[in-house]
């Protein structure tokens, strides 16, 4: 966003850049100084999209590593596999069954719930698992 104004008031200008402007010009406005400015902004709008998706991909990384994590916590404890063998396995289903390791950890995490909820038992609370480092 290019603010293109004749009002130099601070608190104006302070409003612009909370809204997300990429500059603020004040009339009367040459063309060359028109076309830097939105090429500048321009530039400044790609670099931040491109910020913004990093973040969502590290996000979701984060989540996926939750989860795995979790369901790695999952298989040690019910097939007694060390951690090395536990993730071996839970990279074994992803490839015999074309998962990703969100889909076979998700499924792992689920399976353990249910069995739980058979034999009348409360699944462990997250925060034992997720915060866990084995």
């Amino acid at each position: 966003m290019i603010v293109l104004t004749a009002y130099a008031d601070p608190e104006l200008v302070e409003g612009a850049a909370s809204a997300g402007a990429f500059t603020y010009l004040l009339k009367p406005v040459v063309k060359e100084a028109l076309i830097a400015n939105l090429g500048l902004a321009s530039a400044r709008s790609m670099e931040l999209g491109e910020a913004r998706k990093e973040a969502r991909d590290l996000q979701s990384a984060l989540e996926v590593r939750k989860l795995s994590e979790r369901a790695k916590c999952v298989l040690m404890a019910r097939l007694s596999l060390n951690e090395a063998d536990a993730f071996s396995y839970l990279k074994q289903k992803c490839r015999n069954q074309n998962k990703t390791l969100r889909q076979a950890s998700e499924e792992i995490l689920a399976a353990d719930e249910a069995f739980l909820a058979v034999i009348g038992k409360e699944a462990p609370k997250k925060a034992r698992t997720e915060g866990a480092v084995h």
